[in-house]
C-alpha cells in the first residue's frame, strides 16, 4: 500500500514532493528489520526536504534523527552521533530548549551515549528530556514513561539496580494509567521490571512479571508476533537462570519457531533466536547443535549487515565459544581474534565492547598457555574499563577475575589471590552477589593450594548458601560449588568429605545437564581420583570409565582431556588386574 501511494504521488506531484512517502516506507522497513532499505528511504526523504525547505528546517532535522536511529541499530556509532547532533542543533534553533521534540533529540543522543558506555553524559541527556516532558505534559504522560524507562536502563548498565527498579515501576504505573492494563507499552514496562528483578536474582517474581507481559502480548497481537518472540526469550532466560536448562531450551526453540513464522528464515531476529538456542545447547553439552545454530546466525548476520559489523563480530565470538567447549582451542582463538578485529574497526580501539572481546582472546590464549598474549589482552581490557568507569564497574571486576585466573594458571598464587580478592570486592560493591560468589570459588581453589584450607572452606560454604538460596538446591551452580568444595577437601586430604561433596555434585550435574556433559565427566574424574587414594580401585575404574566416555562424546578422540582420562583409566585397570 505504501509503495502504491508513493507511485501515485510521484506521478501526480513529481519526484521532489514525496518525502513523506519515503519516510513512511523507511519506518515500515525499520520495523521489519530491513535496515539498509530503511536508511535508503530516509536519506531520499532528507534530500528532498533539503531541496524544498533548506538544510536547517525541522523536516530535515527529523530526517537526520531517523537516519541516526537506523545507523545506531546498525552499530555505526560515529555516523549515528553525527546525525543525532545535527538533528538536535536544528531543533533547538527552530523550537527552543523547552520543546518536546527537543526532548526526543536529547533522548536519541543519550541512548547512543549509553551504548558507548558514556554513562554520565547519557544521564545528563535523559534528565534534560525528562525535565522538558514533565514541564510540558505533567507526570502522567507516555513520554515521561519513556524517559523514566531510559533512565532505568542506564541505571541497570551502571549496576544501580534499586534505582532502576524504582524508575521502571514508576514507568509501569504511568503506562497503566495512560493505556490501561492490556497495551503493548504496558507489556514492555512489565518486561523492564522483570529484567531488573532477574539482575537482583528475584527469579520467581521476574517469571511472574514476564508471564504477565506474555499474556498481554498474545491478547494484543496473537501468538505469531515479534513481541511474543521476546516474551518467550525472557521466559527462557528465567528458566535458564533457575537451572532448568531443558525447559529454557524448549522456550528458546518456541521463540525461534515463532520468529521464523513472523520474519522468514533469513532475518536478523531469527539469528538472535538461533543464538539463544545455541547458547543453552552449549550449556547442555550439545555442541553439535550449538555449532549449527551459531553458524546459521553468523551466515544471516553476514548477509544482513556485511562482514564488518558488530553483530558479525558477536557471531564469531559465539562460534569461538563452542570451539573452546569442544577443546578446539586454536579454532576458538581464531574466531575470537576475527571478532576483535571487526569490533575495533566498528567501535574504535577503546570501546567497552572491544574490552569484552579482549577478555575472550585472553581466556583462549591463557587456556593454550600463551601467557604473554593473554596478559596483553587482559591488560588492554582492564585499562579500557578503568578509563571508562574506574574500579567500580561490573566489567572491571570480570577482568580482575580473569587476570587472577591467569596468575593461578601460571602458578603465581599470591598475585592470583590479590586479583581475585579485588574482583570479589568489586562485585560485592555492585551488589552482584552471584558474581562475587562465582569469583570466590576460584579464590577458594587458590587458597587451598596455599594450604589455607579453613578460609577456602568458608568461601565454599558461603557459595553453597548463596547459590542454594538464590537458585534452589538442584541448580547447576550448586553442583559446581559442591564440585569445587570436593576439590578443596581432596587437597586437604579429607577424602571422606571430598567423596561426599563430589557425589552430591555428580547427582545435581547429571540431573541438570545430562549424562554426557563435560562437567559431569570432570566430576567422575575427580571422584576417580578420590577412590584411587582410598584404595577403592574398582570404583575408581568405573568412575574413570564414565569420565572417558563423557569426554569422548564432548571432545572426540585425540583431545588432551580424553588422553588424560584414558591414562587414568589405564592406571586403575592395571591396579585392579594386579
Amino acid at each position: 500500500m505504501l509503495k502504491k501511494a508513493l507511485d501515485i504521488n510521484v506521478r501526480v506531484y513529481g519526484e521532489n514532493n514525496v518525502a513523506t512517502n519515503y519516510t513512511d516506507l523507511g519506518h515500515l522497513a525499520r520495523v521489519q528489520g530491513d535496515l539498509v532499505y530503511a536508511r535508503e528511504m530516509f536519506v531520499k526523504a532528507r534530500d528532498i526536504n533539503v531541496q524544498i525547505y533548506g538544510e536547517k528546517s525541522q523536516h530535515v532535522a527529523a530526517d537526520y534523527a531517523d537516519i541516526g536511529r537506523v545507523a545506531r541499530e546498525q552499530h555505526q556509532v560515529r555516523y549515528a552521533k553525527e546525525m543525532f547532533e545535527k538533528a538536535l542543533a536544528i531543533h533547538v534553533k527552530v523550537y527552543g530548549e523547552s520543546n518536546p521534540i527537543v526532548a526526543q533529540r536529547y533522548t536519541d543522543v543519550g541512548r547512543l551515549a549509553r551504548d558507548q558506555g558514556q554513562y554520565d553524559y547519557a544521564k545528563k541527556m535523559f534528565e534534560k528530556a525528562l525535565e522538558i516532558d514533565i514541564a510540558v505534559y505533567g507526570q502522567n504522560n507516555q513520554n515521561v514513561a519513556f524517559n523514566l524507562t531510559d533512565i532505568g536502563r542506564l541505571a541497570m548498565c551502571q549496576g544501580c539496580l534499586e534505582f532502576a527498579k524504582d524508575m521502571f515501576e514508576r514507568a509501569l504505573k504511568v503506562n497503566i494509567e495512560v493505556y490501561g492494563e492490556y497495551n503493548q507499552h504496558v507489556a514492555v514496562a512489565y518486561r523492564d521490571v522483570g529484567l531488573v528483578a532477574m539482575d537482583q536474582w528475584r527469579l520467581d517474581y521476574a517469571q511472574n512479571v514476564f508471564r504477565k507481559a506474555h499474556r498481554i502480548c498474545v491478547q494484543v497481537y496473537g501468538e505469531y508476533n515479534r513481541h511474543v518472540v521476546t516474551c518467550y526469550v525472557d521466559l527462557g532466560r528465567v528458566e535458564r537462570a533457575q537451572g532448568r536448562i531443558v525447559k529454557a531450551k524448549e522456550l528458546f526453540e518456541r521463540a525461534l519457531s515463532v520468529a521464523i513464522r513472523v520474519y522468514g528464515e533469513d532475518d536478523r531476529n531469527v539469528a538472535e533466536a538461533q543464538r539463544n538456542v545455541g547458547d543453552v545447547a552449549r550449556v547442555l553439552g550439545q555442541f553439535k547443535l550449538a555449532k549449527e545454530m551459531f553458524a546459521k546466525a553468523l551466515d544471516i548476520d553476514v548477509r544482513v549487515y556485511g562482514e564488518h559489523h558488530q553483530k558479525v563480530a558477536i557471531a564469531y565470538r559465539e562460534c569461538g565459544l563452542v570451539a573452546n567447549d569442544q577443546g578446539k582451542l586454536w579454532e576458538a582463538l581464531e574466531m575470537f581474534e576475527k571478532g576483535l578485529a571487526i569490533i575495533q574497526g566498528v567501535d574504535g580501539a577503546d570501546s567497552q565492547t572491544v574490552a569484552a572481546f579482549c577478555n575472550d582472546v585472553g581466556r583462549a590464549a591463557r587456556d593454550q598457555g600463551l601467557w604473554e598474549h593473554a596478559a596483553e589482552m587482559f591488560e588492554k581490557a582492564r585499562s579500557i574499563h578503568m578509563e571508562a568507569n574506574g574500579e567500580t564497574s561490573h566489567t572491571f571486576a570480570v577482568t580482575c577475575m580473569e587476570v587472577g585466573r591467569l596468575h593461578h594458571f601460571q602458578g603465581n598464587l599470591e598475585d592470583a589471590k590479590t586479583m581475585l580478592e579485588k574482583a570479589v570486592t568489586a562485585f560485592n560493591a555492585l551488589r552482584k552477589n552471584n558474581n562475587a560468589t562465582f569469583a570466590s570459588q576460584f579464590l577458594a581453589v587458590v587458597l587451598s593450594e596455599q594450604g589455607k584450607f579453613e578460609e577456602a572452606k568458608r568461601l565454599c560454604e558461603k557459595a553453597l548458601y548463596v547459590h542454594k538460596k538464590t537458585c534452589g538446591d538442584k541448580h547447576s551452580r550448586v553442583g559446581t560449588t559442591y564440585h569445587n568444595f570436593g576439590l578443596v577437601f581432596a587437597k586437604e586430604g579429607d577424602t571422606k568429605s571430598a567423596k561426599k561433596m563430589l557425589e552430591r555434585a555428580l547427582a545435581i550435574r547429571t540431573e541438570s545437564m545430562g549424562d554426557d556433559h563435560y562437567e559431569v565427566a570432570d566430576t567422575y574424574e575427580s571422584l576417580g581420583d578420590v577412590f584411587l587414594r582410598t584404595g577403592e580401585f574398582r570404583k575408581a575404574e568405573a568412575a574413570y570409565s564414565q569420565a572417558l566416555n563423557g569426554r569422548l562424546k564432548c571432545f572426540g578422540e585425540g583431545h588432551e582431556f580424553v588422553l588424560q582420562a584414558r591414562s587414568k583409566l589405564y592406571e586403575a585397570k592395571s591396579i585392579v588386574t594386579a
